[in-house]
């Protein structure tokens, strides 16, 4: 083979090497990208967790303010209203509004298996 052969065959080698570098990095940006994304959701979701922390911590420490009402409840309106989350004196009632919430998703979470059957 020739010396331009050569130089043409190394020519075609380096520009086949710089495209596939080329495609190589395309693709770890995509990478790169898609995981820049996957970090921004978890860094909204676990911003979101503390907000709702916040609100269920102050929520409990509005609890300190009623000496009588010492639980809370969840429940449905019996008039078709919705739902409630209040103190009560009932005994049903828990110590925590995280409790309360707890055994309603309980009590829901029973309720769609049970109409499943």
């Amino acid at each position: 083979m020739s010396e331009q052969g050569w130089l043409l065959t190394l020519l075609a080698l380096a520009v086949a090497g710089v495209i596939y570098f080329w495609i190589r990095m395309e693709r770890a940006q995509r990478v790169i990208d898609d995981l820049k994304m996957i970090v921004g959701e978890a860094k909204t979701k676990i911003m979101r967790l503390r907000y709702d922390e916040l609100r269920l911590d102050w929520l409990e420490q509005q609890q300190t303010k009623c000496p009588v009402c010492r639980h809370v409840i969840f429940r449905w309106s019996k008039e078709g209203r919705g739902w409630r989350l209040h103190q009560t004196t009932r005994e049903e009632g828990v110590a925590t509004v995280r409790g309360a919430i707890d055994i309603a998703r309980q009590d829901d979470s029973r309720a769609k298996q049970e109409a499943k059957r």
